[in-house]
């Protein structure tokens, strides 16, 4: 995972930062992303810094089955269960009708706007239009 940030990039000295880490074991639980996110986050911010772009990267994704294991590191054994219930219940109420905290309350101004979005008609069966 590497989170970067950046301020103004036409000011000189303008401060940016980056950070990387391992997670260790590989893990797809949103509480560990966010949980790991965060510290890295803090690792680079700057006070009073006025930051204008930041993001997050997830390299070397691979398939829950064909992940080799750590060997002193464990995993969370219940993880898979609260992860299922609550894919579940968002699935069947609506996205983010449950989140985890980190994520904040409410809505956002910032998430991505889909009235524009692009059908998946490709990927997404359901999306197919039907002729009649």
């Amino acid at each position: 995972m590497s989170p970067s940030a950046g301020t103004d990039p036409y000011k000189p000295n303008a401060p940016s930062a980056s950070r990387s880490a391992r997670l260790s074991p590989a893990s797809n639980d949103p509480r560990v992303v966010a949980r790991v996110a965060g510290e890295l986050a803090d690792a680079m911010f700057v006070h009073d810094a006025i930051y204008t772009k930041c993001g997050v990267m997830l390299e070397g994704l691979h398939a829950e089955d064909a992940m080799q294991t750590d060997l002193f590191a464990t995993a969370d054994p219940k993880a898979g269960d609260l992860l299922a219930a609550l894919d579940g219940l968002n699935q069947r109420f609506g996205r983010n009708t449950i989140r985890i905290a980190a994520e904040g309350q409410g809505d956002r101004s910032y998430d991505t706007k889909r009235t524009m979005k692009s059908n998946a008609w490709t990927t997404r069966i359901r999306e197919i239009p039907i002729a009649r």
